[in-house]
């Protein structure tokens, strides 16, 4: 943050120190120039103090806390802590604690007056809530007590009342501190800054200033980037966390003209705060060594260039103290990763509003633009091409400019660069080797955005030595990018390049390459070439543009080594081509012949696609042509026969393909033993070719040869010969040695006729594929017929079992089984799709190794006589003669009679299949959709159990043994603990096919389902356990450890956003079923939500009973009858007089008491089945779902033998006549209708079984009483039906108009219409019930439904709540671990790195080793012709004088002896 509104914040407690040390404290500061925040001085009048001081606190530079003894006891000062520690921990603040007269050791431990404030504070906060310390009080408590404890332990100022320093001492102590802190002055970074704040950002997430390890970065671009201006800017948003700073700008020139000793002194000034003088850069290197191991520093080293600088300038990163940075820009990134930095930063070009900002701030100073200058300021973006120096240039070169001057300087810029970018962008070109300069022009000049192979290739055969290293240092030192596996250069960069190109020479053909239409043209046309030009790439700008030359051109061209013409364009063929030509690509080539004289020895890529040349009379020749490597003639229609390549025995590819009328190939072609690639698709003339014995081809293609009957044969081992191609071809059989080809792994044939395949294909090791599809017949022999040898010995135990056979659509039949299977032995997958073979014979079994059979579309395929034993995957889809399929056999291993292993099994309109024999207990998937004569057999519970399961089969209605059903797009259920097995059965009611199930656990979607279409009136049953695979995430995270977890499946994910309103639309498109299997603990399992159910229970004082299993039949209409227990107690269902009557009249013309014995009855009935009809409160997904059973404390279950215990189904559930009020406000409006529902329902419960009882005693009473009419008889009937089919009912207007008039009539009845008084009574109160509870049951309904969805969205938020902080805590946890391992690799890389430090010193010291003896011998060979010449010399002298000493010798002695003859 460079702009703060305050330099100092002071924090302190104003009854300590507020007169006597603050003030003095303050006014040394403010002397010094600094800008202080001290209490609401600078606040503005009626301003909120706390908000004001928040952003006081945010907006100082540094932050002085003064601890005195009563500073804890100030809430608003530990206040004014916890917000200083913040901002000091996100590193924008600077903290200084001064300790004055207290122990830091009481502050950083708590104790002292600093512990008895914090128990006071506590003690304040306990009685101010009624003795109970609330979690938002303890979290504040808790905050105090950590910032206290993070600021004593902050290095500071310690100050004892009559210790050996005095209180000025200390503020001057205080002063220079913040003088050393704030007195770094920030850098300049641009006038504009256009683009930099995100790039900021992320280099600053790459340095990482937080952590305490040394990190080094590196910046790196082109030249004009803003690597410097980035840098800066990067310097001053993280200077001051550091005790030194120093940006060392220039390094690559101030190295050259001042000395690298120089910047060493400058580094050394800065960060250590002295005058340092250096004699040499060791003595630089030394102290660098020395000083800064315990300072924390910033170091910015800005373009660098060389070793060297980094050597002399930052040395060794571990010299550095802990949570040091430095940072280094270069052009160079190769640089960087010699020097061993890992942390490094592509500086970014700016996008066009950026780029278009800066332009028009450079241009024109100000926002307002004339709106006619818009479409060249955008010309000009383009050209500049996000180079930010570019656009400052030309921006202040046109400033004040008019438009048609704009317009004028454009144009001559893309012809000719402005110098003062191109200055600075040939730097980085002046800094490279000769060889990478001319692989830089040549890439320039030609290759911007061709492929790397292709750019490899050429410059390769150009250069005649391998370019890889070459482009590498080009990518290094930012010249060119690889994209997308192509060459890409900056349009600034190419023009840099190209430039250096044209300043060669004024004169167009002296030029060393030329790429320029027109140029290239008046060159050619005008005869001006010369021996200069190396390379010419000529593209058509245009397809009608023609060049009229005379063909003698290239005449002069004599060091021509690359010609490329990409178009065509010329009226006539060249009468002459230089024989120093490497490259020769020219398509469309305009003649028949080539030139007479032309012989390249040279050549090594030759390639005239599309052309007019009808034979290659050089080949004819006898000399050799050794270096020739690419031979390309595609698409050349005149050529009749490829001829004798003898000539090129180094030929790696050869290719002519689309050569249509070519109908002989000389057999030099099949003896090429460096040939990789062979390329002769749609070669349709082509009757033969010749044998092949090519070792190195990887690659042949006769594809759309429809005319090559016979695969050639094959003379010897061709081992890297990988794929093999014959689409659309007659190949109607294959040699016996193609056997040779011992390394293919892909034969790919299509469209072909009747094919013979010899055995020994199959016997391949390295064969993966073997791919026939639509050939009008396939046969196996196992004869070698050319040759005459007997029935070949097949033996496939070599084999390896990654093959895939797809014989497809190859008009196999019985015959071709019979002799084949056996040679399968081997195979991993086998296809014989839509095939003509009506048996699938028994030796299938000895594939023993086969794991995927398929069968589809096999129409004739009318018997199955066995599987072999480890396939996991079978599919016969619509094979519509089979009638059984049996899966049994007999394993060698086993006695038992499946198949173990089988998974998955797709059967899909087998309409005649009748029966399945032996499905294993291994079954993952079975699909049988239209299968509709399949026995029941497959709807068997114990068939479903186990791992997952996925069955798709034709069938109507829910199995019975799904415990749980309902109509709409999804059910839940609640889980805790472990994930259950669970069976979801989905039926499709609706013309809709498209299904993509989906399985969310606690709104967090953790399954993927491929989809799927189900066709109408179809099911499919989805197991889900253990083997549940392809999680989106890890079910771990999202799963709740210690409590409920919601689990949601969803059938068709389209319905999702209206889920709510179809779980109770009648019209749903799907029935979903859902079955829990049994398992340890089914207390774990619920149908409604827990946390609901939990609440309902803590207001009613009940608690839940253990889940119980429901009927099976929950999901049918014809089972919606509803029975509850009836409490006697406190029942408010009728008048008084009403209810008096009914428990004391005997009905004397029955003989019994009917009221007694319906009571007896309603005792009896204590457990019933709640009906799918109540409109009981729902989660999402509970829709027709019942609730778990409740039970009383004082209420006793049943008995086991009760009456009415054996009519029961669905869950059994307790209730109460009398509910309480919730308390909770969301769920008032429902549950009340909800009680009264209940109790409501109870009524007609009892109802019924009055009538059950009324109508059990009417025969056996019948005589004694008066005789009742019919019509008596059908009206007291209706009304017995009408109550038995539960509460409901009274949603039916009809039905209940019919029911009032029943209930008019019998009321009106007397005693002697064969009525009792009881009857009466009971009539009686039916009536008055039947009209007062038939409105409140309607409005009841209606309530629920209309609150029902905001209640479930409330549900559902609270429980995402709960959840959310679950996975808060978790990821807390997680957090922990990972920083401990962290740390503990940290530890590790920090012992690797000083191990790898010492190994890379010794290096260099050997390095340097070996360069002095290099130097050495060097000057020894120098001086060796010398020194031997030296030599020579002085032998001859030494023998001359021993020669002459000799002479001397012989004539002393004659003298000597001639002067005693004398003497004598």
């Amino acid at each position: 943050m460079a702009g703060w509104a305050f330099d100092v914040f002071l924090s302190f407690r104003g009854q300590d120190i507020r007169q006597s040390f603050i003030g003095h404290l303050y006014e040394a500061l403010r002397s010094k120039g600094f800008h202080i925040f001290l209490d609401e001085e600078k606040l503005e009048s009626g301003q909120d103090i706390p908000r004001s001081l928040i952003r006081a606190i945010e907006e100082s530079r540094i932050a002085i806390l003064l601890f005195s003894d009563n500073y804890a006891t100030s809430s608003f000062c530990l206040n004014e802590l916890v917000k200083i520690m913040e901002c000091a921990k996100a590193e924008v603040q600077m903290v200084l604690p001064v300790f004055y007269d207290v122990d830091p050791s009481h502050v950083r431990h708590l104790r002292g007056s600093y512990g008895e404030a914090l128990v006071k504070h506590e003690e304040r906060f306990k009685s101010d809530n009624n003795g109970i310390l609330n979690e938002a009080d303890m979290e504040k408590l808790e905050k105090w007590k950590m910032a206290l404890k993070q600021a004593a332990n902050l290095s500071g100022k310690h100050f004892k009342i009559g210790g050996d320093d005095t209180e000025c001492k200390l503020i001057e102590k205080i002063v220079n501190t913040v003088s050393k802190c704030i007195c770094r002055g920030y850098l300049h970074v641009a006038y504009h800054p256009v683009g930099l704040e995100s790039q900021v950002l992320k280099v600053n997430s790459h340095l990482d200033v937080g952590s305490a390890d040394v990190h080094m970065l590196g910046i790196y671009g082109i030249g004009g980037i803003g690597k410097t201006t980035l840098a800066r800017a990067v310097y001053n948003s993280i200077a001051e966390s550091f005790e030194g700073v120093c940006f060392l700008g220039m390094v690559r020139e101030k190295s050259m003209t001042h000395g690298l000793e120089h910047l060493q002194e400058i580094m050394l000034s800065k960060l250590l705060g002295e005058d340092i003088k250096l004699g040499d850069v060791s003595e630089g290197v030394s102290m660098i060594e020395r000083r800064f191991i315990r300072k924390k520093v910033l170091l910015v080293v800005d373009d660098v260039d060389n070793m060297k600088q980094l050597e002399a300038i930052v040395g060794n990163p571990r010299w550095f103290s802990s949570g040091s940075r430095i940072i280094i820009t270069t052009r160079n990134k190769g640089l960087l990763a010699s020097y061993g930095v890992e942390r490094t930063y592509q500086v970014e070009e700016l996008n066009d509003k950026e780029a278009l900002n800066l332009l028009r701030f450079n241009a024109f100073k100000n926002d307002e633009v004339d709106p006619s200058y818009a479409d060249i300021l955008n010309s000009t973006v383009t050209y500049a091409s996000g180079l930010p120096l570019a656009l400052e240039v030309i921006g202040s070169n046109l400033f004040g400019r008019s438009l048609e001057e704009w317009q004028s300087a454009l144009e001559q810029y893309e012809r000719i660069p402005i110098k003062e970018i191109q200055k600075i962008l040939k730097v980085s070109f002046d800094d490279l080797e000769d060889d990478e300069k001319n692989l830089f022009l040549d890439i320039t000049c030609f290759f911007n955005g061709d492929r790397l192979q292709y750019v490899e290739e050429i410059l390769r055969a150009h250069h005649g030595f391998c370019p890889k290293n070459g482009i590498r240092v080009l990518v290094d030192k930012s010249l060119i990018k690889i994209d997308d596996d192509k060459v890409t250069i900056h349009d600034l960069i190419q023009d840099m390049g190209r430039e250096i190109v044209r300043q060669e020479s004024e004169e167009l053909g002296k030029r060393s390459r030329m790429w320029f239409f027109e140029d290239i043209k008046h060159v050619l046309e005008q005869n001006e070439g010369s021996n200069k030009i190396g390379i010419i790439k000529l593209t058509l700008p245009k397809l009608d543009e023609k060049v009229n030359w005379d063909g003698n051109a290239f005449k002069k061209m004599d060091n021509l080594r690359t010609l490329i013409i990409n178009e065509g364009g010329f009226l006539e063929g060249p009468k002459h081509l230089p024989n120093s030509l490497k490259v020769l690509k020219w398509a469309k080539y305009p003649s028949e012949f080539l030139p007479s004289h032309f012989y390249p020895k040279e050549l090594v890529l030759f390639q005239l696609p599309y052309s007019c040349v009808s034979s290659v009379n050089m080949l004819q020749m006898q000399e050799r042509f050794m270096n020739l490597r690419d031979l390309d003639f595609n698409n050349c229609k005149f050529i009749k026969q490829i001829p004798d390549v003898s000539v090129a025995p180094n030929l790696e590819k050869l290719s002519f393909r689309l050569c249509v009328n070519v109908t002989e190939v000389h057999p030099s072609v099949g003896l090429l033993g460096k040939l990789r690639k062979l390329d002769a698709c749609h070669c349709s003339a082509l009757r033969s070719f010749p044998a092949l014995l090519l070792p190195s081809l990887e690659y042949l293609d006769f594809s759309w040869c429809s005319n090559l009957e016979k695969f050639p044969d094959i003379k010897g081992k061709m081992e890297n010969l990988i794929k093999l191609e014959l689409c659309h071809t007659h190949i109607k059989a294959f040699p016996f040695t193609i056997r040779f080809l011992t390394k293919l792994q892909t034969l790919e044939m299509r469209f072909s006729g009747i094919v013979k395949l010899p055995s020994s294909m199959l016997e391949l090791t390295d064969i993966q594929k073997i791919s026939i599809y639509k050939c009008d017949g396939l046969l196996l022999y196992t004869q070698d017929e050319g040759e005459g040898e007997g029935e070949e010995q097949v033996s496939s135990a070599i084999l390896s079992i990654q093959h895939n056979f797809e014989f497809i659509h190859c008009n196999i039949s019985d015959d071709f089984l019979q002799i084949g299977i056996p040679l399968f032995t081997n195979v991993n997958k086998l296809n014989l799709s839509w095939n003509t073979f009506t048996i699938l014979p028994a030796c299938i079994k000895g594939c023993s190794i086969l794991k995927e059979l398929i069968l589809d579309h096999c129409e004739k395929l009318r018997e199955i006589q066995g599987i072999p034993p480890n396939v996991e995957i079978f599919s016969a889809k619509h094979c519509g003669s089979l009638k059984v399929l049996d899966l049994t056999l007999i394993p060698t291993t086993t006695s038992t009679k499946e198949c173990h292993f089988l998974k998955e099994i797709f059967l899909n309109a087998c309409m005649d299949l009748r029966k399945i024999r032996g499905i294993p207990p291994s079954i993952e998937v079975l699909h049988a959709p239209k299968c509709t004569s399949l026995t029941s057999s497959l709807q068997n519970q114990d068939l479903h159990k186990g791992g997952s399961r996925e069955f798709w089969l034709p069938m109507l209605g829910i199995l019975e043994w799904f415990s749980h059903s309902c109509h709409g797009s999804s059910i839940s259920f609640w889980f805790r603990n472990k994930f259950p097995a669970i069976s979801v059965c989905v039926i499709n009611e609706h013309t809709c096919k498209s299904f993509r199930p989906k399985l969310i656990i606690n709104n967090h979607e953790v399954h993927e389902f491929s989809e799927f279409s189900l066709d109408t009136d179809h099911l499919s049953i989805l197991v889900l356990g253990k083997l549940l695979t392809k999680f989106k995430v890890e079910v771990d995270d999202v799963l709740s450890k210690n409590g409920w977890n919601h689990v949601v499946f969803f059938s068709n994910p389209k319905l999702q956003k209206d889920q709510m309103s179809l779980l109770t639309r009648a019209d749903t498109t799907v029935q979903i079923g859902l079955h829990v299997f049994q398992q340890s603990s089914m207390e774990d399992i619920r149908f409604t939500d827990p946390k609901k159910d939990h609440r309902r229970w803590m207001d009613t004082g009940h608690s839940p009973k253990q889940f119980m299993k429901p009927n099976s039949r929950i999901a049918r209409r014809d089972s919606h009858r509803a029975k509850i227990q009836l409490m006697q107690q406190k029942q408010n269902l009728a008048p008084s007089e009403g209810r008096g009557t009914s428990t004391t009249t005997t009905n004397q013309n029955l003989n019994f008491d009917l009221d007694a014995s319906v009571a007896n009855q309603i005792n009896s009935t204590t457990i019933v089945q709640a009906s799918q009809d109540h409109h009981l409160p729902m989660a999402p997904g509970e829709s027709c779902q019942t609730p778990d059973i409740l039970e009383p404390p004082s209420i006793q279950a049943p008995s086991p033998t009760s009456s009415s215990s054996s009519e029961l189904s669905g869950p059994e559930i307790y209730t109460e006549t009398e509910f309480n009020e919730f308390d909770d406000p969301l769920r008032r409006n429902q549950d009340h209708p909800v009680q009264e529902n209940i109790e409501m329902e109870a009524f007609y419960v009892s109802l019924e079984a009055k009538a059950r009882v009324l109508s059990s005693f009417w025969g056996d009473k019948h005589a004694n009483n008066t005789a009742t009419n019919d019509e008596t008889k059908k009206a007291l009937l209706t009304v017995q039906d009408f109550i038995s089919q539960g509460a409901s009912i009274l949603l039916h207007p009809e039905q209940c108009k019919v029911m009032k008039a029943n209930l008019d009539y019998l009321s009106n009845l007397s005693t002697d219409d064969g009525i009792s008084e009881g009857m009466k009574t009971f009539i009686s109160e039916a009536s008055w019930l039947f009209n007062h509870w038939r409105r409140d049951y309607t409005e009841a309904c209606m309530k629920i439904e209309s609150t029902n969805s905001e209640l479930q969205s409330a549900y559902e938020l609270e429980a995402g709540m709960e959840d959310n902080k679950n996975q808060f805590w978790e990821v807390v946890g997680l957090e922990n671990e990972l920083k401990d391992q962290i740390n503990a690799i940290k530890a590790y890389l920090a012992t690797c790195e000083s191990e790898k430090d010492v190994a890379v010193q010794r290096k260099r010291e050997i390095f340097e080793e070996g360069k002095t003896l290099k130097a050495q011998i060097d000057r020894l060979k120098e001086k060796m012709p010398q020194l031997q010449h030296e030599q020579g010399l002085a032998k001859i002298i030494r023998e001359k004088i021993s020669s002459e000493w000799s002479n001397l010798g012989e004539k002393f002695k004659t003298i000597v002896d001639q002067s005693f003859v004398s003497y004598d």
